[in-house]
């Protein structure tokens, strides 16, 4: 069993265990240092989502600037009437609770559930395809893990709930980690075309009723004009950096004690919007449902194996948001790893980690390719066969199988 697992030749289940301990005891090794950069950095990002918590908790509009309330409702790096929240108001039943903490602790804590979500993410896809813990260690210290890290932003949590979601199965209740996610960021809503191409209804069906009462729910929390901000944000981008003015505020508000140590990063180093469509304004989205839904035919054409189709349109959902930048990139992660143990050859798995750390300073028309070369790699290595004559089975599960499969199993 562990063979089968593992794709390695154990001697047995002590071996195995050994193998997986080492893998957790440098993991979180490494998460020292990711933990020390969380707690002195300003994590602007996270502070955008804290006071949409406190707002939205306080029954104010969580998409105006209100530091007119008070010091809580302070995002130091608003410079107009505008909120950095950019999430929909089904998210807002996700950020509230922070507010009953002080912000301090809730970033701190977010960081240390983030973290502890990525280590669980890595456990099982490295254990799942025999991935080398060098490997491992490279996508857990990539940039974009740094940056999501850094700027506080909750993108390695919902990529927690879509690895889980893959993880329940075709089970129909797999669709309920799927609609949290997609009520927190809307981009994942791709998976559910792949999963109706792939027959598996009960799991699409699932994730879409818990979306819809999410939205019933925050409708009638928060009402119409909840949603009308949300669109008003849809139309226009705001400050993206700290004036140096506002530096003192925010090692104020986020418990700072000072800057200039050995491990903190510049606004530089998260570099710019990764994805090539925000070129094109608002003609980029009906560009990017285009992709995305001529991606999920190809896939399912492809047939590929089903962990396989479902992280590469995990990365593909991306397209849609043409506001992408360094931290969204962590959702690359598992493709990545994934690919990196189906690898026959010894340059993919190189080319494969080009995106994870490629310097921000690599731009294009001043966009990052960081987003372009990973979906070119991975198009690639689909294209290169991956999935053929492949050591790691499906799940024994055979509704998680490929219809082929399934048939060729009857």
């Amino acid at each position: 069993m562990i063979e089968r697992i593992s794709g390695l030749s154990l001697s047995g289940p002590s071996s195995y265990l050994s193998r997986r301990a080492t893998t957790l005891f440098l993991l979180a090794c490494m998460t020292v240092p990711l933990f020390y950069l969380a707690w002195d950095s300003f994590e602007v990002d996270f502070r955008a989502f804290y006071v949409a918590g406190v707002a939205a908790s306080s029954h104010l509009d969580p998409y105006v600037d209100n530091r007119d309330h008070g010091l809580r409702y302070i995002d130091p790096v608003n410079q107009n009437s505008f909120s950095r929240w950019l999430y929909p108001p089904t998210a807002l039943f996700f950020v509230i609770p922070l507010a009953k903490l002080s912000y301090t602790t809730a970033r701190l804590a977010i960081v240390l559930v983030s973290l502890a979500s990525l280590i669980w993410i890595l456990m099982y896809l490295s254990g799942r395809f025999a991935v080398a813990d060098a490997w491992v260690l490279v996508a857990y210290t990539s940039l974009p893990v740094m940056a999501c890290v850094e700027r506080g932003q909750i993108d390695l949590l919902v990529l927690f709930l879509l690895v889980l979601a893959c993880r329940c199965g075709g089970r129909f209740w797999a669709g309920i980690p799927l609609g949290i996610a997609i009520a927190i960021k809307l981009f994942p809503a791709a998976l559910l075309l792949w999963l109706v191409l792939e027959r598996r209804y009960r799991q699409a069906a699932t994730a879409f009723a818990v979306f819809v009462a999410i939205g019933l729910l925050s409708l009638w929390q928060f009402g119409l004009s909840a949603y009308a901000g949300f669109l008003r944000t849809l139309t226009r981008v705001g400050p993206t950096h700290l004036a140096p003015s506002q530096v003192d505020l925010v090692q104020e508000l986020a418990g700072v004690r000072d800057v200039g140590h050995w491990l903190t990063l510049t606004h530089a180093f998260v570099g710019s919007y990764n994805n090539p469509l925000v070129l094109l304004s608002h003609a980029g989205v009906i560009v990017a449902v285009v992709l995305v839904v001529s991606a999920a035919f190809l896939l399912h054409f492809k047939r590929v194996s089903p962990e396989t189709g479902y992280f590469t349109m995990v990365l593909v959902s991306q397209l849609m948001n043409n506001r992408l930048w360094t931290m969204g990139m962590v959702l690359y992660l598992p493709i990545c790893i994934i690919a990196i143990g189906k690898a026959r050859s010894r340059l993919l798995p190189l080319l494969l980690v080009v995106p994870l750390y490629l310097p921000a300073q690599v731009r294009f028309l001043s966009v990052s390719p960081r987003f372009v070369i990973a979906l070119a790699v991975i198009a690639y290595a689909i294209m290169s066969g991956i999935d053929e004559n492949s050591p790691y089975p499906d799940d024994a599960d055979p509704k998680v199988l490929p219809r082929s499969r399934t048939a060729a199993a009857a």
